[in-house]
């Protein structure tokens, strides 16, 4: 089996087309049906495609075809992905929705749940850093299904849950312009992990820094059991309740914060750089040293936000219009998704990046070809 056609194939797991009718995605589609148009933008992402033509060009290679891929044209594919306007009538050209790729990339997230198993192999602990990253395109004139007045915007942000470890695996993902503050999604972010995974479970920790810093938000994970950690600010007030012990290598504190009706644990720690690290979370059984070593897993979301950027080239769109981008973005993320379930299968510990630049590089070519590749795997 060709290694393009190995990677597609979770893509079956999900019932497109339920999705589809939901959105009346494919009424007024002749042939590039939304399993047809997520294959085929899901192939150009993986081999690198950036533009239009490019990938209507990979839609005439007849290689790609014996996915069930069709050819389309330039304009065809446009008009597919350009954002409706409310009172235009019904076309044969009629526009896909965004919210038809959202949901087809949250359905490929519990498959990869399952399918990797994440909560039998996790060693301990199971991970969840949460950030929030500007993405730049140039969108003119976009119109958001909740907004009904026309914006200008250059960008677009997008509020990521990973989890962090070899695979970051992308969980949550939210969309929102790029000037709303990361604070204001958090609590719908938590509300969709917990219908993902058990965020009350002892070894499951939520990783978020600064830009998530809310003490009434603290309270809420505490009273609903959810542990995290969260960096300090310099700033911070709170009465300190005891201190559980000091020494020269950090401190050990429970504090009480004004708008925080919960006493809060904070964890002072001297780095290998002479500064002190200040973290606040509302676990009480680790010793100090160790919260220090869970924290800077957080990093793992900023490298994979990084590698989307980069292999994936999330900070470059072909698309103008708000839903052309939004589509490239869960479209990525599905790509992601692939790429890693991918990885699981053939038994390869690889980064995201090395994993994309070997797909590429023999992206026609047989599986069998990784049987190989166990002598360049990561330690």
């Amino acid at each position: 089996m060709q290694i393009n056609t190995r990677l597609v194939r979770p893509l079956r797991r999900v019932n497109v087309e339920q999705i589809a009718d939901k959105y009346n995605a494919d009424a007024h589609c002749k042939k590039m049906t939304t399993r047809t148009h997520l294959k085929l933008l899901t192939v150009s992402f993986l081999k690198g495609d950036t533009h239009l033509s490019q990938i209507v060009n990979l839609s005439k290679n007849p290689k790609i075809q014996r996915l069930g891929i069709v050819e389309i044209s330039k304009s065809q594919l446009s008009k597919l992905h350009h954002s409706d306007k409310p009172d235009r009538p019904p076309t044969t050209s009629k526009p896909k929705s965004y919210l038809v790729f959202q949901e087809i990339y949250e359905e490929m997230v519990r498959y990869a749940l399952q399918s990797l198993n994440i909560h039998s192999k996790r060693n301990n602990r199971l991970l969840i850093a949460i950030d929030g990253s500007k993405k730049k395109a140039g969108i003119s004139n976009p119109l958001f299904d909740d907004i009904k007045t026309v914006i200008e915007m250059d960008g677009i942000k997008l509020h990521l849950s990973v989890i962090c470890g070899v695979r970051k695996l992308p969980l949550v993902a939210l969309t929102t312009e790029p000037t709303v503050h990361d604070n204001t999604q958090f609590r719908e972010i938590v509300n969709k992990l917990n219908d993902l995974v058990d965020l009350t479970n002892d070894d499951v920790i939520l990783l978020f820094d600064l830009g998530y810093y809310d003490f009434k938000q603290f309270e809420e994970l505490m009273e609903n059991g959810i542990a995290f950690i969260s960096r300090a600010k310099k700033n911070a007030k709170f009465e300190v309740i005891e201190t559980v012990s000091e020494d020269p290598s950090g401190i050990d504190q429970i504090v009480k914060i004004k708008d925080c009706k919960y006493p809060i644990r904070l964890v002072t720690l001297k780095g290998e750089d002479g500064k002190n690290w200040r973290y606040f979370t509302d676990i009480f059984h680790l010793k100090p040293e160790e919260i220090g070593k869970i924290y800077p897993w957080r990093w793992d979301i900023e490298i994979c936000n990084r590698e989307e950027n980069q292999s994936l080239k999330m900070n470059r769109f072909f698309g103008k219009s708000l839903n052309a981008v939004l589509i490239e973005i869960y479209v990525i993320l599905i790509a992601q998704i692939l790429v890693i379930l991918f990885a699981e299968h053939m038994g390869l510990d690889y980064t995201l990046t090395h994993m994309i630049n070997f797909i590429r590089g023999f992206f026609y070519t047989d599986t069998r070809y990784f049987d190989y590749a166990p002598r360049w795997k990561n330690k």
